[in-house]
């Protein structure tokens, strides 16, 4: 979470966990995805597919702060 004008909102990363069989998780322990705008960015809503021999994701970043307008709000990502 980060202070923006007195107002909290949070800040998430992608992260990895892997499973067997659903009950018992293995959490990676670190962001897949480097922050490109700054070390507040949040990262969400990752969507990952299979295609030709690669795995692919899309995903959404925006600003920590002052997020709710067109130059810092919400884009599209790819990994």
């Amino acid at each position: 979470w980060v202070n923006d004008n007195g107002k909290p909102e949070p800040v998430y990363k992608i992260r990895l966990a892997s499973s067997n069989d659903g009950l018992k998780w293995q959490k990676l322990g670190k962001n897949l995805i480097p922050d490109i705008l700054d070390d507040e960015e949040a990262q969400a809503s990752p969507d990952v597919f299979f295609s030709n021999g690669k795995y692919h994701m899309f995903f959404c970043f925006r600003h920590g702060r002052d997020f709710r307008n067109a130059s810092r709000g919400y884009r599209i990502g790819y990994a």
